[in-house]
């Protein structure tokens, strides 16, 4: 069974309960359910939120599931078998999937950083480079700012190892913290498709709202190392949660819809996750939040949650010249506004029809 609704959202270190104070007028998402939030973020000249009026927002989230055999299931103790190893995983396993390289530490957080803490198993997924259109240099720097960050969050040497992401056809980087191996993320390095998902010359105007919408038939990774169709996208992140199995699932804003003010990464991206959802073989929870539009909220994020949630994010910084300079000095613009709330915006239960 799945089903969206609206989840209470508690002010960290005061108890009180809130919700993410969404407009409910009208508005076709072609997924979950369509809220117009009807704001204006106030970005700076960093941040392209344009939006192309012309463009289609019909979303297709149709995609078929190839039928999964179980009709042989044993117990390990009908085998004579012992218990086998440890559940590397005691406390649980989360994990995110992204636009761009600080999303996370934005939107998500203190959230992952408390499951961190927890000793529970973290990965996140980026699904573009976070290029803005720039050179590797630009967006190599940014993956190296999320793991400075990753490493601060746990509390040890930033150090990380290096591997394949396991996803069928396809090179992806799996980067796993040395000190901290329950810790990892996962760059699938595609293009940055700007505020309205237009795309730029860098990477042939291609975005993951045209690859969504089917505008374009496939998109290039910017590395040039892997190509996508929507379906293989789709498939991709699928593998993803299922090779990771996943206790809970998070995501950006899947209540939006294209031209709301929210960037068309933000948006595809939860799209496509919300896609998979359909080809779960593992039961979680999958839970949205919301971006660009908390900055208008009452601030929720304090104490040790906004400490640990600015902390990750000056490790990052450092790394991006976009955002808040080094040292970062971000009092008193977006960014700062952004590290003192965080806000969901719904949850499913994906995988569990009993």
């Amino acid at each position: 069974m799945r089903w969206w609704m609206v989840v209470p959202v508690l002010f960290f270190g005061c108890g009180e309960s809130t919700e993410a104070p969404l407009d409910s007028g009208s508005a076709d998402s072609g997924v979950g359910v369509g809220v117009d939030v009807g704001i204006d973020a106030g970005l700076d000249a960093s941040t392209d939120i344009g939006v192309d009026a012309s463009m289609d927002l019909g979303v297709d989230a149709s995609t078929d599931a190839a039928p999964i055999d179980v009709s042989v299931m044993l117990d390990a103790s009908d085998l004579g078998a012992d218990e086998g190893p440890a559940d590397p995983c005691p406390e649980g396993t989360t994990l995110n999937f992204v636009a761009h390289t600080d999303d996370d530490l934005l939107f998500l957080n203190p959230d992952i950083a408390n499951d961190i803490l927890a000793g529970r198993c973290v990965r996140t997924v980026y699904f573009t480079a976070g290029d803005n259109n720039l050179s590797m240099a630009y967006w190599g720097a940014r993956e190296d700012g999320v793991e400075s960050a990753y490493a601060t969050m746990a509390g040890v040497v930033n150090d990380w190892t290096s591997a394949d992401a396991g996803i069928a056809g396809k090179a992806a980087v799996l980067r796993t913290l040395a000190a901290r191996p329950t810790v990892s993320l996962v760059f699938l390095r595609l293009p940055d498709g700007q505020g309205n998902g237009a795309g730029s010359s860098n990477n042939a105007f291609q975005s993951l709202r045209k690859l969504h919408q089917g505008t374009i038939s496939s998109i290039d990774t910017v590395d040039d190392e892997a190509n996508y169709t929507r379906t293989e996208l789709t498939r991709a992140v699928a593998q993803l949660i299922a090779s990771f199995a996943p206790d809970t699932v998070r995501t950006q804003n899947l209540n939006g819809f294209y031209g709301d003010g929210d960037h068309s990464d933000h948006l595809a991206a939860s799209f496509f996750v919300n896609d998979a959802s359909a080809l779960a073989t593992v039961p979680y929870t999958l839970v949205a939040y919301a971006d660009y539009v908390i900055s208008t909220y009452p601030s929720n994020v304090m104490g040790a949650d906004l400490a640990i949630k600015t902390a990750a994010w000056n490790a990052y910084a450092v790394f991006d010249p976009l955002t808040c300079g080094s040292p970062p000095a971000c009092n008193g613009n977006l960014y700062d506004q952004w590290l003192s709330r965080r806000y969901t915006t719904g949850t499913m239960q994906v995988g569990d029809d009993e």
